[in-house]
């Protein structure tokens, strides 16, 4: 676990996107962890991670996120960040990240939701 992270006070976490650390949408394709978004100052950080692409790549649990594909994610709208971090098609993902102040990159190709729950051994979200 990263140092930063916790050392990071309750009242600087804003929202965790995907709270149940999977899209809503199970065919998404998605690097495997969930987006915490702080505050004071704006940063996002990797919250819960499973046995997945970024976790096989090296990212950890505690990463500030720079960037995804070139792209910086803080000050992003939810909406903005689903879409930076899940998609429709496969396609590869590169994230630049700060780790206890050393800056790393990381690519991957993200996988889709049902396969990152089938690799945990988590049921589908579907409710039937």
């Amino acid at each position: 676990m990263s140092h930063k992270m916790l050392a990071i006070k309750d009242e600087r976490f804003l929202i965790a996107c995907s709270p149940r650390h999977y899209p809503n949408d199970e065919k998404l394709y998605y690097p495997g962890f969930e987006v915490f978004v702080l505050k004071d100052p704006p940063q996002i950080v990797v919250g819960g991670i499973e046995n997945g692409p970024a976790s096989r790549a090296g990212v950890h649990w505690g990463d500030f996120i720079v960037s995804v594909n070139g792209v910086d994610p803080r000050n992003k709208s939810v909406a903005e960040l689903e879409a930076l971090f899940s998609g429709q098609k496969l396609a590869s993902m590169t994230l630049t990240i700060d780790r206890d102040g050393v800056t790393k990159t990381f690519s991957f190709q993200p996988e889709q939701a049902t396969v990152v729950m089938r690799n945990n051994q988590h049921n589908s979200l579907r409710v039937t």
